[in-house]
């Protein structure tokens, strides 16, 4: 049974304990801050909005050294601007790429007891401004250890973690619509040849990685793949991608048309293939 998109929501909820770390545009970091984000659901039987009078309320806590900040949130109705997989796994973002207004989406993938949430975003000229990367855990719980892909040196040119995706992969993929459509579901196999090229098997999932976009590598084995620069007349792709695992990845990637329309949301899963 295919469940429905507040269902899927409904795989975040919990406290989650992490941290935010803001990431400049070229790899370096500009702080980390620890923090707590709380999603319950409640019902309130004098509301008539939809999903069954329910609500979700969303508490995020942040521990700066001068104080606590806390924001509080409530909805009972989706945005177009989100999709959410069955996982729990999501994003949210602009829906469309506008002349001189600020652009971007957030990325979240979900793996068990942790998450994992990538922050992208544009100036108004079209220029990667500011990363922001969120590490959390369910309380009361230990995420086993990710496997240590490092930042980049302070050369941002310098790319290193490609070697822990060589080989071939395969991969799980789903995507969904910004338009609500049926969603596609279909397995692949791809390849990793190194960093600049990917081979394509199958179905398109990946594709070059053209010049203007530089993957940058972050603790627990998070990349962020994403433009520097992007601008109205060319398609764009924001990606993140997250080895849980050696052998297993999960890829998200936000779909928008040559004419910056939000078109769809991509989530693969994909698992090594070992020589035999």
């Amino acid at each position: 049974m295919t469940l429905s998109q507040w269902d899927c929501l409904l795989k975040n909820l919990g406290c989650w304990q992490g941290s935010f770390t803001r990431v400049s545009a070229t790899g370096e970091i500009i702080e980390d801050i620890k923090s707590e984000t709380t999603l319950k659901e409640q019902v309130k039987e004098q509301d008539e909005g939809r999903n069954e009078n329910k609500t979700i309320q969303q508490t995020i806590r942040q521990f700066y050294p001068s104080g606590t900040q806390e924001k509080i949130l409530e909805y009972s109705s989706l945005a177009r601007s989100v999709l959410f997989f069955e996982n729990g796994a999501f994003s949210q973002g602009s829906t469309q790429l506008g002349f001189n207004s600020e652009f971007g989406a957030e990325l979240g993938l979900i793996d068990g007891k942790a998450r994992r949430r990538l922050v992208q975003l544009f100036n108004k000229s079209g220029e990667l401004s500011q990363l922001t990367y969120i590490r959390e855990t369910l309380a009361e719980t230990l995420a086993e250890n990710s496997p240590q892909v490092q930042i980049q040196t302070s050369h941002p040119s310098q790319i290193i973690g490609w070697e822990q995706l060589q080989g071939k992969w395969q991969c799980q993929v789903v995507t969904l619509y910004a338009d609500w459509r049926s969603p596609d579901r279909f397995t692949t196999e791809t390849e990793w040849l190194d960093c600049t090229r990917i081979s394509e098997i199958g179905n398109e999932l990946h594709s070059k990685i053209e010049s203007n976009v530089k993957p940058l590598f972050l603790p627990d084995g998070v990349a962020s793949i994403c433009p520097t620069q992007i601008k109205l007349g060319q398609p764009v792709r924001l990606e993140v991608l997250w080895l849980t695992q050696p052998d297993r990845y999960q890829q998200m990637i936000r779909h928008y048309d040559d004419r910056g329309g939000w078109i769809s949301l991509t989530l693969a899963i994909a698992y090594l293939i070992k020589e035999q």
